[in-house]
């Protein structure tokens, strides 16, 4: 037997065997111990299994199948299988078999534990590493830049100085409740461990009492932050975070990173461990009003509203993109994009829409930002403020709706939302017509930076057939078919486009119009004495005595 196909064939010989053995208990004294021969002739009647032993007796067995079978040995204590010098294609006929069924025993056994441990894993991993593709286009927009929250940047060195700013958080937290041990947090969050490893889809180098730490530590800094942003007071002057307000914003991005998470039910145990007498806000609450500073949300939005009655939020990022996507999302069909592909979702830019009739307005305060309608030729969007964090910001709600548990039947707002503004934004000079009309407010410094953001946003991201902007698409794509707008809007933009040219319009208007009325009462005077001429004529031919005495008179 070659060594190409030699496990294959070992395998088999392998399992018929097996079954052998079971059919006929006699035959589990048939083969001799470990380390003794394999004599050619046997006085064991059964001779079923013979052909077996005789296989594994004459097999071959090269280099690298020596190798597996030795690093297998090597593990458990013992020596490896002897390796016949003269015929180095051969193992020795006293370790073959041996060698073999330990192989395959020891093989077996790690698969058995990796199908038990997934088949005991009944909930579904929620806190994911961002893949390659999505990291390659802006790796700093995935990593933390003061703090880290949970087992993914933890322990990383630039991140060190925050630590000391989690313990002090912690014992202002334990002196307000008048405690002076983290006993019961602990046993609490010792008890909730291995579902909280359950959440992570990576895995978790860190020992059972320091991941419970961990869990204790930056689970009680999240909450006791959000408790300061919601309540800005006297306590505000000793907190090093929010005197500093770089500090202050960057940690605020920092608890919204896709890999920067902890389960949303550890933060809800220790929220209700910590919850003070007279505090009636929730941790929902918190967190409404900590997605209010991004600019999206709705502001009408609480946590007695239906859409919080049957969600259950799985870490701080999904709690917030809820918020912000929850009020436009309740406003979605089931309407679907045939067939959508990146190609088929097409409008287009701003400067396009513009030429073909279509006006822009910044839409009215009070709802989410993806409230986008389309009426009457006139597109109104919600204002957006750009700025240095803003890219972060959309590619971890991206990330995070590209790894949620069932993105088919789960509306995709902030990605369909950007690949709007990608479509809108073509150039440096769409930026500005969106900007002009107050649709864009630019913090970059200048509108080439924010066209380049825009665009890149959406690289490397699926694309579902539910798109929140279907009907938009398609109204905006009939209305632009008609000639006649754009006819329209090409005499609005070269004759109105500024004051100046609209005075010299009416001004030409009103000659025109002057010079019309002196033709037309030039005209009626010509009529007029040609009527009195003919009037005279038919007058002598019908009265021509009348006529003389008039002329002699």
């Amino acid at each position: 037997m070659g060594s190409k196909g030699t496990f294959s064939e070992i395998f088999k010989s392998f399992c018929s065997f097996m079954c052998t053995i079971v059919s006929n208990s006699a035959c589990q004294h048939a083969w001799p111990a470990e380390n003794t021969a394999i004599p050619r002739k046997t006085k064991n009647k059964k001779r079923a299994v013979l052909p077996l032993r005789t296989f594994f007796v004459g097999i071959k067995i090269n280099s690298s199948s020596y190798n597996f079978i030795a690093e297998f040995r090597k593990e458990e204590g013992i020596a490896p299988p002897v390796y016949n010098q003269r015929s180095p294609s051969y193992l020795q006929p006293s370790d073959k078999f041996s060698s073999c069924l330990y192989v395959f025993n020891k093989e077996m056994s790690r698969i058995d534990e990796k199908l038990s441990e997934l088949l005991d894993t009944s909930e579904k991993p929620s806190i994911f590493k961002i893949h390659g593709q999505l990291r390659s286009e802006n790796e700093e927009a995935y990593e933390p830049q003061v703090v880290s929250i949970g087992p993914y940047h933890h322990g990383k060195p630039k991140l060190k100085e925050m630590e000391k700013h989690k313990l002090r958080y912690f014992n202002e937290l334990l002196r307000r409740r008048g405690e002076s041990s983290a006993e019961k947090y602990i046993i609490a969050l010792a008890d909730l461990q291995d579902q909280a490893r359950r959440y992570y889809a990576e895995e978790i180098n860190l020992t059972d009492v320091d991941f419970v730490d961990m869990l204790c530590l930056d689970g009680c800094f999240v909450i006791e932050f959000l408790r300061k942003r919601r309540r800005p007071g006297s306590h505000w002057e000793n907190d090093p975070i929010f005197q500093m307000l770089w500090l202050r914003i960057a940690t605020k991005n920092d608890l919204i990173l896709f890999e920067n998470q902890l389960p949303f039910f550890a933060l809800l145990q220790l929220f209700d461990m910590t919850k003070s007498p007279g505090e009636e806000e929730n941790l929902i609450d918190l967190a409404i009003h900590f997605s209010l500073s991004f600019g999206l949300a709705d502001p009408g939005l609480n946590s007695h509203s239906t859409i919080f009655e049957h969600y259950k939020p799985v870490h701080l990022l999904g709690l917030v993109h809820k918020i912000l996507s929850a009020s436009f999302s309740e406003t979605l069909t089931s309407t679907t994009y045939s067939n959508t592909t990146r190609s088929s979702l097409f409008l287009k830019s701003a400067g396009e829409l513009r030429q073909s009739g279509i006006k822009f307005e910044k839409a009215a305060d009070g709802k989410s930002s993806f409230h986008i309608t389309f009426e009457n030729g006139v597109l109104k969007i919600p204002p957006l403020v750009v700025h240095d964090n803003t890219e972060s910001f959309f590619r971890n709600l991206i990330a995070c709706e590209e790894y949620m548990s069932n993105p088919i039947e789960t509306w995709k707002c902030v990605t369909d939302y950007i690949l709007f503004i990608d479509c809108l934004i073509d150039s440096p000079s769409d930026v500005e017509t969106l900007r002009r009309h107050d649709i864009i407010v630019n913090g970059l410094g200048s509108d080439e930076a924010a066209s380049t953001m825009f665009n890149k946003l959406t690289n490397h991201v699926q694309f579902f057939r539910r798109f929140c902007y279907t009907k938009i698409f398609d109204d905006v794509d009939k209305y632009t078919r008609k000639r006649w707008h754009i006819w329209r809007a090409n005499l609005v933009r070269k004759y109105f486009n500024t004051p100046w040219a609209f005075i010299s319009v009416l001004a030409a208007c009103a000659l025109l119009l002057l010079t019309s009325v002196q033709a037309i009462f030039s005209i009626l005077q010509y009529t007029k004495q040609n009527w009195r001429v003919l009037l005279n004529a038919k007058d002598e031919d019908e009265n021509p005595i009348n006529c003389r005495e008039r002329v002699k008179e």
